[in-house]
């Protein structure tokens, strides 16, 4: 697999990587020599990849720690879980006064969390 800016666009794994992890697979890959740096493709297109407001929110991260995960460690599962089901809550009540589809999206996002976490209890 050739790790060139035009797959950047077309193939989604779902993975968040950081840069020197992604050289390190893109290195390892079949690297030929047209195929652009990957230190090229993430200076030209990473502001798009680093914005992810739903996913991977950059103002909830810090020190390579999700806010939430930091939150689970400090106050335990349960309270997570609470915190999960008022956030979706309240993204869905404001999501048609402020950010409509994107708010929609984080309110999917707690669910999940919520529902993952309610899942792996049984």
């Amino acid at each position: 697999m050739a790790c060139d800016a035009e797959d950047k666009g077309e193939i989604d794994f779902g993975l968040r990587l950081t840069v020197e992890d992604a050289y390190a697979l893109c290195h390892a890959a079949s690297h030929t020599d047209n195929t652009p740096d990957i230190r090229e493709v993430v200076e030209k297109y990473g502001e798009d990849a680093k914005a992810d407001p739903v996913n991977r929110p950059a103002h909830y991260t810090s020190g390579g720690i999700e806010c939430i995960d930091a939150m689970q460690a400090a106050f335990g599962d349960e309270a997570v879980k609470d915190f999960c089901l008022c956030n979706a809550f309240k993204y869905l009540w404001r999501h048609r006064q402020k950010n409509g589809v994107e708010d929609l999206k984080k309110a999917r996002w707690y669910l999940n969390r919520l529902i993952t976490a309610m899942e792996a209890e049984e």
